[in-house]
């Protein structure tokens, strides 16, 4: 039930910890800066798109920004021309993923050496997890009374954690997220170096993958930003959902209170006229995939074995479909 308890306050602390700014005016030194990018990037074979380049605009305006669209769509792109825009920004950039493999793709997608990827954990400075009874026993000597071995410390009981406010007042971002303690319980706030005492030594940072972020990691990373820092998270909300509680993307996306650059125009594979990426977008947009999947080809399967295999698989679910009206598809 205490864990429950915990992950229910949890769960309000990203909606009062990120209070969407007044975006500021697009204005000629931004401008300029935009049409930088886009040239470099366009120099290197890239041509983004309208919409991709909005993105762009959105990273000079906005403290908080939402990057979503389908696998294919041209994420990548924008999540490295936003990263060159802030590094000619000057500013110090960190980039991190909910786990060791994505920040490993976003290090290579983004190709900066001068700019390393971690997981979410280890930017934030993950110690390890106290137990339960290490955490009643350090409250029970900051009181001076000794634990109650018969009972749990109350849901409510905050952890032992600075004052909120004791550096100065925070900025937009996080603002009143360092006085709800009990968010991060779970976690354990003292488990990692960064917090509103300790902020992360950064002027932006971006979250790929953010689809997995889960409210409590959420909250923790909020509670480490510095009062003025930016905040990209990038991600697809029809992929992988957070394993711990909240979905902090969807969330997000369905206040419509962040700035979001949704990207649909299908990059990837679309040259190469394969409909797999179109026909997985169909499913999620609630439509019949059934035209696009007629026309795919296994011509790509080297192992002509594994190709006829699928094939064979591929014709009997066809014929064994054959006259039903309705299917059954996973959720994700």
């Amino acid at each position: 039930r205490r864990a429950s308890n915990a992950a229910a306050s949890t769960s309000a602390a990203p909606a009062v910890a990120l209070t969407p700014l007044t975006p500021a005016p697009l204005d000629k030194s931004g401008q300029a800066l935009v049409h930088i990018v886009v040239a470099a990037m366009r120099r290197e074979g890239i041509e983004l798109t309208e919409r991709q380049v909005q993105a762009l605009q959105l990273a000079v305006t906005n403290q908080v920004v939402l990057l979503t669209g389908a696998a294919g769509c041209g994420k990548t792109q924008v999540t490295k021309a936003i990263v060159r825009l802030w590094r000619e920004q000057g500013k110090l950039v960190r980039m991190c993923a909910p786990t060791g493999r994505a920040a490993q793709r976003l290090q290579e997608v983004v190709g900066d050496e001068n700019l390393q990827a971690s997981t979410v954990h280890r930017l934030l400075g993950y110690k390890r997890v106290r137990t339960q009874e290490e955490i009643e026993a350090e409250r029970a000597a900051a009181s001076g009374t000794a634990p109650d071995a018969g009972s749990s410390a109350p849901a409510s009981s905050p952890a032992a954690a600075p004052a909120a406010g004791s550096k100065g007042e925070k900025g937009a971002v996080v603002s009143a997220a360092s006085q709800n303690t009990d968010a991060c319980d779970l976690l354990d706030v003292n488990a990692f170096e960064h917090g509103p005492d300790n902020p992360l030594d950064a002027h932006a940072v971006l979250v790929d993958e953010a689809s997995m972020l889960d409210v409590q990691l959420m909250s923790v990373l909020l509670r480490a930003l510095p009062p003025t820092c930016q905040l990209l998270l990038v991600g697809d909300p029809n992929q992988l959902p957070p394993v711990g509680p909240g979905s902090v993307l969807a969330d997000m996306i369905a206040t419509g209170a962040f700035p979001r650059a949704h990207l649909d125009e299908i990059f990837r594979q679309a040259a190469a006229g394969s409909s797999i990426v179109a026909g997985a977008h169909d499913i999620i947009a609630g439509l019949s995939p059934a035209a696009k999947l007629a026309r795919m080809s296994l011509d790509e399967f080297q192992d002509a074995v594994q190709a006829a295999a699928i094939d064979s698989a591929a014709t009997r679910a066809a014929a064994e479909s054959e006259g039903e009206e309705e299917g059954s598809f996973p959720a994700k």
